[in-house]
This record gives structure tokens, sequence and C-alpha cells, in this order.
């Protein structure tokens, strides 16, 4: 097991949005690199030294007022709600290796090496129940490390949850909610306790990695959780991304959207006119309805619908996720659904049980 899997860098939730589609805002100044002692003095004004200590903690407020106050109520929650994760389990973490008289490193790889190690047969398992997100003509010998290293994360992931739910850690924090209305195609029943929306492009890298995860939350939570899907093409940098959500509407009105769903994530590169109907053709769709289809102007409207709702709502970038009301923002890993999943079913009180 790779070391580096047991991290925990403390202001990684400062980065989750990195995960995302967005289009390209003002680029940000590049950090110089400097590793100058706290003391030494940066300016002067008239006779009096402004060191980098100063500057630092000045550029920390700063950070913090852009990166978290200014944010919206439930921007504000996933960055404070990720930030408490590790925090919380960072000191659990830290506790148990002291009692045990351990650094905390050997204490989380004990925990990784308690869980059983990654087979071949999981590679291919793996790779089988998702072969229509990789690339056509990739193979198991291709792909094996790249999965195999993935499988890994998960399970040092898991070995963090079941050091920090030892703790009986209670987390109190209240999230906002947003009312998103739950309209499109849909997976899971009808009235499961907990609704997932999704409002994704399909030209997004970040899109297509989070397909594994929503695959594997509605296996984990097969009776208790609904995904319903949105669209928001981001045309400044997806020009190809509206046409191929049209098109999956025109599939949808034929039974057939979650088929045509994995085509277009399974085919990021090629979504035109010709290779979305040579799609629909593959998947045996009536092509005189599909072809009425896409040149209706209702649908062109039924997908801008769901991008006018994502930007009332405020969302800049996909995927972008409500769980029940509960905002999260770009391709997250299973063990943040399956905090915020686990804390509705017991009623929004906890996220581990304690005792």
């Amino acid at each position: 097991m790779n070391r580096n899997l047991l991290a925990l860098p403390a202001l990684a939730w400062l980065c989750t949005a990195s995960l995302s589609c967005a289009p390209a805002g003002p680029e940000s100044a590049a950090a110089t690199g400097d590793e100058t002692a706290d003391s030494a003095v940066v300016a002067w004004i008239a006779d009096a030294p402004v060191t980098q200590a100063e500057l630092d903690e000045w550029i920390r407020d700063e950070l913090f007022e852009r990166e978290v106050i200014s944010k919206s109520d439930a921007e504000q929650y996933e960055l404070r709600s990720s930030a408490l994760e590790e925090l919380v389990t960072r000191r659990a973490a830290e506790a148990e290796a002291a009692r045990l008289g351990i650094s905390r490193e050997d204490l989380l790889q004990q925990k990784v090496d308690a869980f059983d190690p990654v087979t071949d047969e999981d590679i291919g398992a793996f790779f089988e129940r998702h072969r229509a997100r990789f690339r056509p003509g990739d193979a198991l010998e291709q792909r094996g490390p790249q999965i195999r290293s993935y499988l890994e994360s998960e399970r040092a992931a898991e070995a963090l949850v079941a050091l920090r739910d030892s703790a009986s850690v209670r987390i109190v924090l209240e999230p906002p909610r947003t009312e998103v209305a739950a309209t499109g195609p849909s997976r899971g029943p009808q009235g499961a306790p907990v609704t997932i929306i999704e409002f994704s492009d399909y030209q997004c890298p970040y899109c297509s990695r989070a397909e594994p995860t929503v695959q594997e939350v509605l296996e984990r939570y097969p009776d208790r959780v609904r995904l319903v899907f949105r669209h928001l093409p981001l045309d400044s940098i997806h020009p190809q991304a509206r046409g191929a959500a049209e098109a999956a509407a025109c599939a949808e009105q034929q039974g057939r959207f979650w088929d045509f769903h994995e085509q277009l994530f399974a085919n990021q590169r090629a979504l035109g006119a010709d290779a979305l109907r040579g799609y629909a053709e593959g998947l045996g769709l009536d092509l005189a309805a599909y072809d009425e289809c896409v040149a209706d102007p209702e649908v062109k409207a039924r997908v801008q619908t769901d991008v006018d709702e994502a930007n009332a709502l405020g969302i800049r970038s996909t995927p972008a996720f409500f769980v029940n009301g509960i905002r999260l923002s770009g391709a997250k890993p299973i063990g943040d659904f399956v905090r915020v999943i686990e804390r509705e079913l017991a009623g929004g009180m906890s996220l581990a049980p304690e005792g």
C-alpha cells in the first residue's frame, strides 16, 4: 500500500472545487516558492518594516474572505464540512495512535492492512462493471494498474472512515438545504428517502469521472436512494455538450436515456451531430423520430429549463449534486456521498454511530 494514499492534507478542502468543469475566470498569480524566514523584511513604510509573517497573515485573512466568506451559504457549508471531516479524522487518528504508542502513519497502515488485498478478480470485475466508462479499445491489461490504484485508495478511505467511526464522532454542523425540482430521467425508487439531483455536462471530464461513484452509490443503496439527472452544458468551454444533452433528451423520449447517457460519457471526444445519430442508430432508436426530436424547439427548451434553474441556483461548474437539498460540488469520492446519505438516513443527527 502506498503511504501517500493515507495522507491528510490540511487544506485539501480548499482544492475540492478543482475536480469540476467551470468556465475560465481571471488567471491567478503564480506562487513564487520563496522560503524566506518569517522574520524577513519584505517592505518598509517610512522606517517601519513589514515582515513576511505579517504579509502571510494578511494573505490568510484575504484568502479566507475570498474563498469562504464571499461564498453562498451552500458553498460555505461544503468547504467547512469537508475541512471538519479532515480535522476530526486527523484528531481521532492522532488520539488512537498516541494510545497505542505508534505513529499515525503506522496506525493507518494497520487499518488498511486489515482489509482484504485488491485481487486480480477485483480489478477484472471493476473493469467489466464500468466498461462503458473506458475508451473503445482499452484493455484490462492496459487499465489494470490504474484500477488497482483506485481500489487501493478506496480501501484507504474506508480505513479512515472506520477509524473515525470508532471514535464515535458526531457532526452537528447543520447543512443549508436548497429546493431543487426533481424533474428529469431518474434511477431508483420514486419514494426513496434520499434523492440526489445531479447537474452534469457530457463534455466535462470530471462529470465522466463522477459516473462510477454515482453508480456505486446506487448499488450501495438500491432501495433508499433515487438519482435524478439534469442537464447543464457549459457552452463557453464545451461547445458540443448542449447538442449531446438534447440528443439524450430525445433518447429519453424513446425510453433509452440511460443507455444513450452511457454512450455519451464513453465517447466524450466524439459528440458531433453525426456521432450522436450513430449512437442512436446503434441503440436501435427510431431514427426518423430521433431526427424530428432533435429539431424540435420544445426539446431545446427542455434542456434550457435545466440550465436556467442551475443558473438561478448559482451553479457555476459541473458536476453539481444536491443530496436531499445538500450541495456537493465536483467529482467527490464515494465517502463524501456516504457520509451525507447516512446522515440523512439517520434523521440528520449524526454521521457516525455513537457508543
